[in-house]
Parts: structure tokens; C-alpha cells; sequence
């Protein structure tokens, strides 16, 4: 046996039957502030972060005063200067320059420059330059304008 393979030996040995290695300690040790190192980073991850939208991300979409809002809720969607899909529990579309399909518990779609299909509990589809098709409840006929 040779020298490294001898110390090597007559350590693990001198510990006993069913004793970890000298090395066995620190590599627990190493192992724990890792772990603890990743828990950290995860809960401040989700504790400090700030929540994107989660549906669609627009060209310059929340950059600055004047860009769309989809009210941070993930099933909204604004795209465009000004757009407005806000809404809680809803799934509003708004998509053009200062369009407007904003309402809670709805589902409008608001499609065009000035389009406005807002209302609360509505499914309302406003399509084209300064349509409208808002109203609260049920639905309103769709607007369409060249």
C-alpha cells in the first residue's frame, strides 16, 4: 500500500464501524449553505420582485406614462399607445392607440385607434377607428368602422 492509500486507511478505520470519513463533515457543511443560499434567493425572488403581465408583452408595453395597461391581470391584454384592457376577473383585448376595452368580469375586445368596447360584465367588440360598442352586461352589438 502506498503512503496517500495507508493514511487513507488508518482513518477510516480509527473511526469506527458505521462512522462517516473526516471528509464527510465539511461536504455536509458545504451542502447546507448551498441549499440555503438557493432558498434565499428564491424567497427573495418572490417576495421583492416585481409581477410582469403575463400575457402579451407590446413593443414599449409599459415603458413610460402614456403606454397600455392591462391592470396587471394576466388575462388582459394591451397593446398600444394608451391602450386599456384593465379589469379584475376578466379577459379584455385592447389593441391600438388610445383603444378602451376595459370592465370588470368581462370580455371585451377593443380593436383600432379610439376603439371603445368597455363595460362591466360585457362582451363587447368595438372594430376599426373610433368605434364603439360599449355598454354594462350581456353584449353589444359589434361596431366595425372603415
Amino acid at each position: 500500500m502506498n503512503e496517500f492509500a495507508n493514511r487513507i486507511a488508518l482513518s477510516e478505520a480509527g473511526a469506527g464501524l458505521g462512522s462517516a470519513p473526516s471528509w464527510a463533515a465539511g461536504a455536509k457543511r458545504g451542502l447546507l449553505v448551498s441549499a440555503s443560499a438557493l432558498a434565499l434567493a428564491v424567497a427573495f425572488n418572490a417576495a421583492v420582485a416585481p409581477r410582469p403581465a403575463w400575457s402579451v408583452i407590446c413593443a414599449n408595453a409599459g415603458a413610460g406614462a402614456n403606454s397600455g395597461t392591462d391592470g396587471a391581470v394576466g388575462s388582459n391584454t394591451a397593446c398600444g399607445l394608451n391602450a386599456d384592457a384593465s379589469g379584475a376577473i376578466s379577459s379584455n383585448i385592447a389593441t391600438g392607440v388610445n383603444s378602451n376595452a376595459s370592465g370588470d368580469g368581462a370580455s371585451n375586445t377593443a380593436t383600432g385607434n379610439n376603439a371603445n368596447a368597455s363595460g362591466e360584465e360585457g362582451t363587447n367588440t368595438a372594430t376599426g377607428i373610433s368605434s364603439n360598442a360599449s355598454g354594462f352586461g350581456g353584449a353589444s352589438t359589434p361596431a366595425s368602422q372603415p
